[in-house]
């Protein structure tokens, strides 16, 4: 217990620390390494539901960014495509297109690039079978982060939070919940 007790304490204190030396001014700022006009592409896969044994193809996804500054704040938009494939009694294909807004936060730690997302967009569902259906209405919510190891390459991982799944209330996951891979910037 005590040992949990002081991972806690020193996390906290890290905190601290790193919000002390944050200023109200880098709310306007991109982080280190991104100006506006910058291209971030990120290239990986994810992790959508639990029953690893349904999979055939977890989700794959392909995302791209541009940094556009909106009203004078470090915004980016862009995309991602998605596919992912389930086995049950016939194979589930997932194809996955969504529109995606970004806010970058600008933390005092070099190469380091957080961010917070919004996305929205639709999923295709096919069916190997006899049964198919046209897809499913996709919003969500995430939290991430990418550090740059050249100006052009670094590793990212990302949390999401899929909101609203409409028509098929099965395909809650399908998005990659959590997803990691490559980030290019341009």
């Amino acid at each position: 217990m005590k040992r949990v007790f002081l991972v806690f304490f020193a996390l906290f204190c890290a905190a601290g620390v790193s919000l002390y030396s944050w200023e109200a001014s880098d709310l306007k700022k991109y982080p280190d390494g991104i100006k506006p006009g910058s291209v971030i592409f990120n290239i990986g896969t994810g992790i959508g539901h639990l029953q690893f044994s349904h999979y055939f193809l977890p989700p794959l996804f392909v995302e791209g960014e541009v940094a556009v500054p909106l009203g004078g704040l470090p915004f980016g938009m862009g995309g991602i495509i998605t596919y992912s494939g389930d086995r049950y009694a016939y194979k589930h294909h997932y194809l996955g297109m969504q529109f995606r807004i970004l806010y970058h936060f600008n933390w005092p730690i070099p190469k380091l690039d957080t961010y917070a997302a919004a996305d929205t967009g639709w999923v295709l569902h096919f069916i190997d079978g006899p049964d198919s259906s046209i897809g499913y209405l996709a919003i969500g919510l995430g939290i991430g982060g990418r550090y740059f190891f050249t100006p052009v390459f670094g590793l990212f991982g990302e949390m999401s939070l899929p909101l609203i799944e409409f028509f098929w209330p099965n395909g809650l996951g399908h998005l990659a919940w959590f997803k990691g891979g490559i980030s290019l910037k341009f």
